[in-house]
């Protein structure tokens, strides 16, 4: 039906929206990043009206509330080192225990080369 047509069409032309702000606030074109960011999120006079909350802000932590999107991205990165420091160090313990397990087996066929030979004397 036509009247269900154009609400989603509405709700494309709304993405598409959010879309090019999200674009322009990470490219940095946007003057007043905290400003974007509550019209993005649908915390401005647009939803006053008794529009629907926007999830998107439902979870947001008490880490990044009140950032801007280079402290967030800042903070992201800094997470990310973590992450990479943390999966080197598995990556070494890994590593340390493969070169364990080929000595072992190294060990095992030994043992079993000098049974088969005692055997067979």
């Amino acid at each position: 039906m036509q009247p269900e047509a154009d609400r989603r069409q509405n709700l494309i032309d709304d993405l598409l929206t959010r879309e090019k702000q999200l674009n322009a606030t990470f490219r940095g074109d946007v003057t007043e990043p905290e400003s974007s960011r509550s019209t993005l999120m649908g915390m401005g006079s647009g939803t006053s009206g008794g529009g629907a909350a926007n999830p998107w802000l439902i979870n947001e932590s008490e880490d990044t509330r009140g950032l801007t999107f280079g402290e967030i991205k800042q903070q992201q990165q800094r997470v990310i080192e973590v992450q990479d420091a943390g999966l080197d160090a598995l990556a070494a313990v890994i590593s340390r225990q493969k070169i364990m397990g080929q000595e072992i087996g190294n060990e095992l066929d030994e043992q079993n080369d000098s049974y088969c030979l005692f055997l067979q004397h």
